[in-house]
C-alpha cells in the first residue's frame, strides 16, 4: 500500500504510551511504465499514488505530534501535551478522510482495468487492487482505534492516574492489533503489485 506501520512502545515508567506510526512509503504508482498502459489506467494509478502520499504524510505528522506529547508529559507540561493531542487528533482525522478518498480512486482504477489489453495483467492488477481495498479498510479502522487511544491518552495526561494510564495502555493494544493486520496486508500488496509491474519491465 502506502505505508508500513510499527507497533507502539511504552516509553517510560509512568506508563504514558506513545503511539508510533512509522511510515515507509510504497506508492502504488512507484513502478509504473506508463507508455505500456492505457492513459486512463495510468492517470487513475497516479491519483492513487498522490493520495497515498498524503496519507503517509498525515500519519507521520500524527506520529511526530505524539512524540512531542510524550516529551511534554515527561516535563509536566500538561496544557501543551493536551494541545498536541488535539493536533494529533486533527491529523489523524484528516488521514481518515483521505482514506475514503483513496477508496474512490481505487474504484476508478478498477473500472479502468478493461482498457488494459492483457488479460493476465488485468487479473494481476485486480488482485493488487482487491488487497489494497482491504488494506484501506483496515487503515480506516486503524484511524478509529488511534482516535480512541487519543481520547484515553488525553484523560491520562489530564488526570495522571494509574487507572487512566492503564486505559490508555489498553486502547493502544487495539491500535497495535490493527498495525499487525495492516502490515500483513501491506506485504501481500507488495507481492501482488510486484507481479503486475514485473511484466512491464
Amino acid at each position: 500500500m502506502f505505508l508500513k506501520l510499527k507497533a507502539s512502545k511504552t516509553l517510560f515508567k509512568a506508563a504514558l504510551l506513545l503511539a508510533v506510526a512509522g511510515v515507509l512509503a510504497y506508492l502504488i504508482g512507484a513502478a509504473t511504465v506508463a507508455s505500456r498502459l492505457p492513459q486512463e489506467f495510468a492517470r487513475a494509478r497516479q491519483s492513487v499514488s498522490a493520495v497515498s502520499r498524503q496519507i503517509v504524510d498525515l500519519t507521520a505528522l500524527t506520529s511526530d505530534r505524539l512524540a512531542k506529547v510524550n516529551l511534554s508529559d515527561l516535563n509536566g507540561e500538561t496544557a501543551n501535551a493536551r494541545a498536541l493531542i488535539a493536533d494529533a487528533r486533527a491529523s489523524n482525522a484528516a488521514a481518515y478522510s483521505k482514506a475514503f478518498e483513496l477508496t474512490q480512486h481505487l474504484q476508478a482504477l478498477a473500472q479502468s482495468l478493461p482498457k488494459v489489453s492483457s488479460m493476465k495483467k488485468q487479473r494481476d492488477a485486480a488482485e493488487a487492487i482487491s488487497i489494497e481495498l482491504s488494506l484501506v479498510s483496515e487503515f480506516i479502522l486503524y484511524t478509529q482505534k488511534v482516535d480512541a487511544f487519543l481520547d484515553a491518552l488525553d484523560e491520562a495526561v489530564r488526570t495522571n492516574t494509574d487507572g487512566a494510564r492503564a486505559a490508555a495502555a489498553d486502547a493502544l493494544r487495539g491500535v497495535n492489533e490493527k498495525v499487525i493486520a495492516i502490515n500483513a496486508l501491506n506485504d501481500s500488496f507488495r507481492r501482488a503489485i510486484g507481479i503486475f509491474d514485473a511484466a512491464e519491465e
